[in-house]
């Protein structure tokens, strides 16, 4: 019987263990948001239902691409803030320091990441949204942070942009 009750407490205890390491946190100063989502049959599943807000460019700005935002493009320094940057020297792309320059960035023909005024095509299809990486295991972007996924709800806001012909509002 002792060895019942002693074999139940530790999976209790290790269910414990389990459940808060699996849960998002802020403590680390990240937006639970974006830490590993989980797989729900092959859908994304929101972790937080208020994925920001907004379609606009600004919205995404903020709360993306811009210095503050989560994937920074720019902000840490490595990636897209200039032209001698590693992220700029593979894919012609710079997120300036500004919401203008990084709108001039991500829509101009060099970067082919979409095309402004475009309000034809499936968004999920042009190379913005597809290397995105999203908690369905696809897309490669941002490297850093490296365990930043976007949900299908941050998905959803760049696409209805990307839908709307990519305007710089």
């Amino acid at each position: 019987m002792r060895t019942g009750f002693l074999l139940l407490a530790l999976v209790s205890v290790a269910g414990s263990i389990l459940s808060a390491c699996s849960a998002p946190s802020n403590e680390d100063g990240g937006d639970a948001r974006f830490a590993l989502a989980e797989a729900d049959g092959g859908a994304c599943s929101a972790l937080d239902p208020d994925a920001g807000s907004g379609t606009a460019w600004s919205d995404l700005y903020r709360d993306y691409f811009g210095p503050t935002g989560e994937a920074s493009c720019a902000g840490n320094g490595q990636c897209h803030g200039n032209t001698t940057q590693a992220g700029y020297l593979g894919s012609g792309y710079v997120c300036g320091p500004t919401a203008a320059e990084c709108y001039t960035g991500i829509t101009s023909t060099a970067a082919g990441l979409v095309t402004v005024g475009d309000t034809t095509d499936d968004p999920t299809l042009t190379p913005l949204y597809t290397v995105l990486r999203k908690c369905s295991g696809t897309g490669s972007m941002p490297k850093l942070p490296a365990d930043l996924m976007f949900t299908s709800a941050d998905m959803a806001r760049i696409a209805a942009w990307i839908k709307a012909g990519a305007p710089n509002n």
